[in-house]
C-alpha cells in the first residue's frame, strides 16, 4: 500500500485522495460519492487500511457528528464513573459534560489540525477533512463497545455501575473483569485503528506508530489529568 495513486496514461504519481490526474486530468479510481456506515465499520475491523483508503478517497464525510455525539456521551459517562475515585467527591452532571464530553470532543478535533500540520511539514500530502474523518471512525470500537455494554451494565449494577461503594468489582468481580476486558481490547483495537489509519495516508510505519500511540495515551490520559 503506497501513498499515491499512479496514472495509468502519464505515469504522474498522485495522492491517494486524488479523483483524477494533476498532470493530464485522466481518472485515476472509481468515485466514492459517500461513507457507508456498516460497511465501514465492518472493514475497520478486517481490513482498517482499505478501510481508511475508502474513508479517506469519499467525496462527503457523513456520520461524523453522529459518531462525535455518540463518543460525547461515553466520555461524559467515563468523567462522571472516574469523578467517584477522586477526593473532592463525585462530578456534577454539568461538570461531566463539559470536562468529560466536551473536552473529549476538543481534543478529537485539535488532533487533526496538530497531524495536518506535521505531516504538511513532512511533505505528506494530506487533506484536513480526511485526516479528522480517519480519527473519528477509529474510535467506533469505543463507541460499539459502550452502546452494546452499557445495557448489560445497568441490568448487572444499576446505579451501582457508577459508584465505588460498593464497587461493581464487589458485587459481581467476575463478570466485571470480564467486561473490563473486553473494553480493553477495544480499546487496543483503537490504538491498531489510529496506526493502520495514519499509515494509509503517511505510508510511514514508524511516524504513524508514534502518532498513534501519542493520540492514545492523550486521549486516555486527558480525563485523569483535569479530575
Amino acid at each position: 500500500m503506497k501513498n499515491e495513486l499512479i496514472c495509468n496514461n502519464c505515469g504522474t504519481s498522485n495522492p491517494i485522495y486524488s479523483l483524477n490526474c494533476t498532470k493530464c486530468n485522466s481518472f485515476l479510481r472509481a468515485r466514492v460519492p459517500n461513507i457507508d456506515l456498516w460497511d465501514t465499520i465492518w472493514s475497520l475491523f478486517i481490513s482498517p487500511i482499505d478501510s481508511a483508503v475508502k474513508i479517506i478517497q469519499a467525496e462527503k464525510k457523513n456520520f461524523l457528528v453522529l459518531l462525535l455525539s455518540l463518543w460525547f456521551i461515553k466520555s461524559s459517562v467515563n468523567y462522571y464513573i472516574l469523578s467517584n475515585y477522586h477526593s473532592s467527591g463525585v462530578a456534577s452532571l454539568g461538570e461531566s459534560l463539559i470536562k468529560g464530553g466536551v473536552f473529549s470532543v476538543a481534543l478529537i478535533m485539535l488532533f487533526p489540525f496538530l497531524v495536518n500540520i506535521l505531516f504538511t511539514k513532512l511533505k505528506i500530502p494530506n487533506r484536513l477533512k480526511d485526516v479528522f474523518s480517519i480519527i473519528t471512525f477509529s474510535l467506533v470500537p469505543i463507541i460499539l463497545v459502550f452502546v452494546i455494554l452499557t445495557p448489560f451494565h445497568f441490568a448487572l449494577y444499576g446505579f451501582y455501575w457508577y459508584t465505588v461503594n460498593p464497587s461493581p468489582l464487589i458485587i459481581k468481580p467476575l463478570v466485571t473483569y470480564v467486561l473490563y476486558g473486553i473494553e480493553g481490547v477495544f480499546y487496543l483495537w483503537v490504538l491498531v485503528l489510529f496506526i493502520t489509519s495514519l499509515f494509509a495516508q503517511t505510508n510511514r510505519k514508524i511516524l504513524s506508530a508514534l502518532v498513534g500511540i501519542l493520540l492514545l495515551i492523550v486521549l486516555l490520559g486527558y480525563q485523569f489529568l483535569i479530575l
